[in-house]
């Protein structure tokens, strides 16, 4: 267990990040928990079945077919984002040394179930399973002309930047590669063999940070952890592809454990889950799904420095998820 400030670096990513449990005593070191998204009652909720003309036209429901277009009768939803931050129009670029180019991408809301849920932790595997299809289908015959890489993301809580509280998610099409996808790769390139396998296998190795290993997949916190009680699930064999593995609707129900694990814990608190994939079909490297909860605050160090702070040693996280 770590007594003193360590400062950490991930193999995979090259994050330095420091270790501090004592930074977990100052003053005003959590952020406050509990701040949920607007609307918690379910009152005019856009996303609430019976609601639908209240969203931008669908792109995709299931069941897709034996019901009317944009009408009740669904258990999942895809819609347009009324406000995206990407765009199809691809403006030409500036020159010079403000140079610009087109933020290209189309970005969707996937709402998860006709009742008014706030969480992943509420849904059943089922709902997952629906969930994990609409992902697919985006990333497969639904995905839009110029995608580069499929960005899919869970925001719970407004600290966590959901803006409304029913359970969803959001796919972000990028016509680019992000940048810290980028730098992944790069590393991995310069490697004789896949990282993510040697992490995987030295963690259910060691077990210290390791919630649980079975059913194909991993579930662990990852020795350099940005944020506390940051827990990583990944298949255990090597799989490029997210959207394509039969292991993702498990993986967002092992996601789902993991939040109920979590607020077991600490109470209820904000967070944000992501999906990690290889758009590439050639590269040598894991998907995974990260849980990250919001329970500090980001001060000058960590935006100035890009240098996180980390006051839970994700050893002690691990060991208080596994017996919460």
């Amino acid at each position: 267990m770590v007594g003193v400030p360590e400062l950490r670096t991930d193999c995979l990513t090259g994050d330095r990040v420091v270790v501090a449990p004592g930074r977990a005593q100052r003053p005003g070191a959590w952020a406050t928990i509990g701040g949920r998204a607007a609307d918690t009652s379910g009152e005019d909720c856009p996303f609430c079945e019976g609601h639908e003309a209240e969203t931008p036209p669908e792109l995709y429901a299931i069941p897709d077919s034996g019901r009317q277009k944009d009408r009740a009768g669904w258990r999942v939803r895809v819609v347009p984002n009324k406000f995206p931050a990407f765009s199809e129009a691809r403006p030409a670029a500036a020159n010079g040394v403000f140079a610009a180019e087109a933020a290209a991408g189309v970005q969707d809301v996937v709402v998860h179930a006709p009742r008014h849920l706030t969480s992943i932790a509420e849904l059943e595997a089922a709902c997952l399973e629906d969930v994990a299809a609409a992902w697919r289908w985006r990333a497969g015959e639904g995905s839009p002309a110029g995608t580069v890489y499929l960005h899919a993301v869970i925001n719970e809580g407004r600290e966590a930047g959901a803006s409304l509280a029913h359970s969803h998610s959001q796919l972000f099409s990028l016509g680019f590669l992000p940048p810290r996808l980028a730098v992944e790769l790069e590393r991995q390139e310069q490697a004789e063999d896949c990282i993510a396998c040697t992490v995987i296998s030295e963690e259910i190795g060691r077990a210290e940070r390791v919630l649980w290993s079975a059913g194909g997949l991993v579930a662990y916190c990852p020795y350099a952890s940005r944020f506390p009680y940051e827990t990583v699930i990944a298949p255990i064999a090597c799989e490029r592809d997210a959207f394509s593995s039969p292991l993702l609707p498990h993986a967002l129900q092992r996601a789902a454990e993991v939040l109920r694990r979590l607020r077991a814990e600490v109470g209820w608190a904000p967070v944000n889950l992501w999906v990690t994939t290889s758009p590439r079909e050639d590269a040598r490297t894991h998907w995974r799904l990260t849980v990250a909860p919001r329970l500090t605050r980001a001060a000058g160090l960590e935006l100035g420095a890009d240098l996180a702070i980390n006051a839970v040693p994700p050893e002690q996280a691990a060991a208080a998820l596994r017996q919460a």
